[in-house]
C-alpha cells in the first residue's frame, strides 16, 4: 500500500481563478465575508479556525501580503482526496512541490510552510520584522 503523502498548496484570497481556483470548496474558504456562525471561511475568528485546522490534521501558515491573507498549507493526501479532490488533478497550479534540498517548499511570495508533524497541526502567523527575521506565533 502506497504511504500517504503529504501535500503543500497555498491558496490566496486575492482574485478567484488567479490566486485560488474558481470553485468549491475554495470559494466558500477564501470568502472574506465574516460570519460567525458560517464556518466554512478561512477569514474568521483565529481561535476558531485554529481549532478546524488542528480537527483535520492540517499545518496551516497565515501570512498578510499586501491586503490579501495568504495560507500556506500541508495536509495529506486522503486529507486532499476527501475535501478538495479538484486540487490533485484541475488545479494543481496550487500545489507547491519540494526543489532540491528543501524540507518544505516555499510559496509563491517567498512564504513558509510547515512541516507536516502532530506538533505543527493548527494555524501559524507568520510575521516579517524589520531585518527580515521570520517570527513565527502560533495560535492557540
Amino acid at each position: 500500500m502506497e504511504k500517504d503523502k503529504v501535500i503543500y498548496f497555498e491558496l490566496n484570497n486575492w482574485m478567484s481563478g488567479d490566486d485560488y481556483p474558481d470553485a468549491e470548496p475554495f470559494i466558500s474558504w477564501m470568502d472574506d465575508t465574516y460570519d460567525k456562525d458560517a464556518g466554512s471561511s478561512w477569514i474568521r475568528d483565529p481561535e476558531d479556525f485554529a481549532n478546524w485546522c488542528r480537527d483535520n490534521e492540517l499545518c496551516v501558515v497565515y501570512s498578510l501580503i499586501d491586503m490579501s491573507c495568504n495560507y500556506c498549507v500541508s495536509a495529506k493526501e486522503r486529507w486532499i482526496k476527501e475535501n478538495c479532490p479538484e486540487l490533485l488533478t484541475k488545479y494543481t497550479e496550487f500545489i507547491r512541490e519540494l526543489k532540491d534540498g528543501q524540507v518544505t517548499p516555499y510559496g509563491r511570495f517567498g512564504g513558509h510552510f510547515k512541516l507536516y508533524d502532530k506538533n505543527n497541526f493548527g494555524l501559524w502567523i507568520e510575521d516579517v520584522v524589520g531585518d527580515g527575521s521570520i517570527v513565527w506565533r502560533y495560535s492557540l
